[in-house]
């Protein structure tokens, strides 16, 4: 180490870097095999040739070198000590949350199973592949419909699978939406205290109650609500609390939610907090012994059949990625499906290349 902004950097046999400034990739300065980018450049006190650590900002994007090592994040969430997170994506190049609509919006709306973003031509293994058509299967073997979106969101990388079918029953996934609108232009703006929304916030994110919800709604109605997506350009056809939607809709939903989620705003770590341990969330339940999770499940066991759940997952290797599954099953015996449909998934995204 060498001052609070620069890392020097020595290969194996402990040779300092004396080369040019500017960027480089290479595997001889740090321990691993995959190749790692640094930003090199004068130290302060100009003496030695350093790998710039810490968020700096080159050619007007941001990147953030890895103190004691030197090279920038990739393909990772890097989480600011102001409490906002940011996504490096494969070069290291720092977007906010708000980058994530933009690769929700690379997906085509397709029927069957389709890749998109920056793939370079990656496609999954075929044994991943056959664990997750066997997932859906079991679904679709016996009537039921599946729409299902996974966007890695750093790299921008995602498969879809009938995510464009607008007859899913979307029930109360729509209510991690609502929560999140009432922390970013209610709670932010000082139109309402946390004290007199806290019990109702944490009824309707983690138990769904659907009375809290209500109360919810009644106070702060749906204009409002409304105008907050479309400012993001997500347009619903269907203006109710439980309304119908595509699975790639309720991914671009997603995206305006991560966007708060990520955004250090002053109740966005309250907003984390509501949603991530919805209590119902296959997402959750399945994968929160080695990942973090921020979900909200909806199902419904009358007219429409729905079971569903949506959300973003956050992996020890601080990967993130927005799933969506939608289906028109029954939660009281699909459950074991759905949670094996979610390790499909997972298992897709753990194959998806560091772009």
């Amino acid at each position: 180490h060498h001052d609070a902004t620069h890392t020097l950097i020595a290969d194996s046999a402990g040779r300092l870097y004396t080369g040019k400034s500017g960027w480089m990739w290479s595997t001889k300065y740090h321990a691993g095999k995959t190749g790692q980018r640094f930003y090199m450049e004068k130290t302060k006190d100009g003496k030695a040739m350093a790998a710039r650590v810490g968020l700096f900002t080159k050619n007007g994007k941001r990147y953030y070198g890895i103190p004691n090592k030197g090279y920038v994040l990739r393909n990772a969430l890097y989480e600011r000590p102001d409490a906002s997170w940011l996504l490096a994506d494969g070069d290291g190049v720092l977007s906010g949350g708000d980058s994530i609509l933009a690769k929700v919006d690379a997906s085509p709306n397709t029927r069957s199973l389709a890749y998109f973003g920056n793939t370079k031509g990656w496609r999954m293994s075929t044994a991943t592949e056959k664990q997750l058509r066997h997932a859906v299967g079991r679904f679709t073997g016996s009537g039921q419909k599946v729409g299902l979106m996974l966007v890695d969101l750093t790299s921008g990388i995602g498969i879809a699978w009938n995510n464009s079918d607008g007859s899913l029953y979307a029930a109360s996934c729509m209510k991690a939406a609502y929560v999140t609108y009432i922390c970013e232009m209610k709670l932010d703006k000082g139109k309402a205290s946390k004290s007199s929304v806290n019990w109702q916030m944490q009824q309707t994110a983690v138990w769904s109650n659907n009375s809290t919800y209500a109360q919810l709604y009644n106070r702060f109605g749906w204009s409002g609500f409304y105008k907050w997506l479309q400012s993001s350009g997500i347009y619903l056809s269907d203006k109710q609390p439980y309304p119908y939607i595509s699975p790639r809709n309720l991914a671009r939903v997603w995206g305006k939610i991560g966007a708060y989620l990520m955004s250090g705003k002053p109740h966005a770590a309250y907003c984390r907090s509501l949603l991530d341990h919805g209590y119902y969330s296959n997402l959750h339940n399945e994968l929160k012994s080695n990942n973090r999770t921020y979900s909200k499940p909806g199902w419904f066991n009358g007219y429409p059949l729905s079971y569903n759940d949506a959300g973003i997952v956050i992996g020890s290797d601080n990967r993130p990625y927005l799933a969506v599954i939608m289906t028109n099953s029954n939660y009281s015996y699909a459950t074991p499906k759905m949670r094996q449909l979610v390790r499909a998934l997972d298992t897709v995204h753990n194959e998806m290349p560091h772009a």
